[in-house]
């Protein structure tokens, strides 16, 4: 707009200034931003007050959770009566229903155990319930898992039994079928708590070890049972995962075996995060932003671990977006890539489904104005900073 045209087609300065200052006025009213409720910055005073007051009143009295509950009920019962239904549904708490998988040998039943004292709901412990109904099966198993048509019946049966009180089911699903088995209609709820409790394999051969000191093991006979059940579990624990991923919450247990260990404190903090809804900023959305050496990238490792939620590093984004493009260079800074371009890989990335449920923490971004403009305008504004 500012370079003349050419000299054949010369206007004269009074007209060309007044062109320039129309175009400028044409181009500054088509930047203006849409009015939107998720971009409370272009509000009026008067809807933006209104805004924040109905958004406190629907979290406050959990509106959001209450209906989408509701609706889930709906869809897994299908009653004949809706509305009587909805009423009886109304009158009950809802009960905690959790699923904890993880290795042998890292005190998950303890823990198992701990909740449902605290909780006031049953323990289904898989591996007792085996052995009082199936005990010459499952001691000639030595280890290797017992068929799924053996185990999902009898699961079904005790949680079905649990269903109005609630469960916190110990060891259980160990395979992709039995995982599928729980997500079916028939069986009467919707899975949204499944914590998977990790440790190192030394921690697990360690603690597994001393677990089967009292057993009558040979030093071989332990060691053969140790690697058959960790293969097991190696092999299966994947696929659960990937079934799982939208709601499974992963959660490092330390070696450290006593009172001053904290791994009880961050499955109760997991337990207390609801599941995804559509309450606007329901899960943790978290910016950390700071100068290199800062610490940055430790802190947003430390909280994703902490919290449950997803790391998003925009420099890993980028050079997985340039190897998949062609474009892959060494060592390019993120300072050397166009807004647009990483602004659309970050967005692209919060909005995949693991991020919406679980929420996320994100490592150095916004950088720019332009940056944080692109949050703010996709409706991914963080709720810390």
């Amino acid at each position: 707009l500012k370079r003349k045209p050419p000299r054949s087609f010369y206007i004269p300065p009074p007209l060309w200034v007044l062109w320039q200052k129309k175009a400028a006025a044409l181009i500054e009213a088509m930047a203006v931003p849409v009015q939107t409720w998720g971009s409370m910055g272009t509000m009026v005073p008067e809807q933006h007050e209104f805004g924040l007051q109905t958004s406190e009143y629907l979290e406050g009295n959990e509106v959001y959770d209450l209906f989408a509950h509701l609706l889930r009920q709906l869809i897994i019962n299908q009653p004949d009566k809706p509305l009587q239904f909805l009423q009886d549904e109304l009158r009950n708490k809802p009960p905690l229903a959790v699923c904890v998988i993880g290795p042998s040998g890292i005190n998950r039943s303890r823990y198992c155990q701990q909740i449902a004292s605290d909780y006031g709901v049953k323990h289904i412990h898989v591996g007792n319930l085996l052995r009082t109904k199936y005990k010459d099966l499952f001691e000639s198993a030595g280890g290797v898992l017992l068929e799924d048509e053996i185990v999902i019946p009898l699961v079904k049966a005790e949680i079905k039994r649990a269903q109005s009180s609630g469960w916190v089911l110990d060891g259980f699903p160990r395979t992709k079928v039995q995982a599928q088995a729980l997500t079916m209609r028939e069986t009467g709820f919707c899975l949204d708590k499944v914590l998977l409790l990790h440790a190192g394999e030394k921690t697990i051969r360690q603690h597994f070890a001393a677990k089967l000191t009292s057993g009558g093991y040979t030093a071989a006979e332990k060691e053969d049972f140790i690697n058959t059940r960790l293969q097991q579990y190696n092999r299966h624990v994947v696929s659960i995962v990937e079934l799982y991923k939208n709601v499974i919450r992963q959660i490092e247990v330390s070696g450290v075996d006593d009172d001053t260990n904290p791994v009880y404190e961050v499955i109760r903090q997991n337990l207390h995060v609801r599941p995804y809804s559509y309450a606007p900023m329901r899960s943790h959305r978290i910016c950390i932003v700071g100068c290199c050496s800062s610490g940055r990238t430790t802190q947003c490792q430390a909280i994703a671990k902490g919290f449950g939620l997803v790391h998003v590093d925009p420099a890993k984004l980028m050079l997985q977006h340039q190897k998949a493009s062609g474009q892959f260079a060494e060592e390019v800074p993120l300072e050397y890539v166009s807004d647009e371009e990483l602004c659309k890989v970050v967005g692209r990335r919060l909005n995949e489904i693991d991020c919406l449920r679980k929420g996320w923490v994100l490592d150095g971004f916004p950088k720019t104005q332009a940056q944080s403009e692109f949050l703010r305008q996709a409706h991914l504004w963080p709720t810390r900073l």
